[in-house]
């Protein structure tokens, strides 16, 4: 049986510390990523629509796609996909802010 001494108590308090903020760093590292990710996604769903490039089949066709291709992938569905243009036209300069930072990181 491990020894359970103040010494060992001390580091075992001080590594499981140090796990927490490390997990919670990579969630909060993840998150930025897909908020980045959907933000762009948003733009260019919007900026395709506005020149004409692309019509609402298109658009519903590469969300298809993307399922097929990531199956195991969430985030993608025709709900999420208008809320990432709702969030894109509520914010409408964000899109250039996260294009900004994702160039500048």
């Amino acid at each position: 049986m491990l020894s359970r001494s103040s010494n060992y108590v001390e580091f075992f308090r001080i590594l499981k510390k140090r796990i927490q903020a490390a997990q919670a760093e990579a969630a909060i590292s993840v998150d930025r990523e897909l908020v980045l990710l959907y933000c762009q996604t948003g733009h260019e769903i919007i900026n395709r629509q506005a020149t004409g490039q692309w019509g609402a089949k298109v658009i519903d066709r590469s969300f298809t796609d993307i399922r097929c291709e990531f199956s195991d992938l969430r985030g993608f569905s025709p709900r999420n996909r208008k809320g990432m243009r709702t969030f894109v036209n509520f914010y409408s300069d964000w899109g250039q802010r996260a294009d900004d930072y994702q160039r500048n990181n």
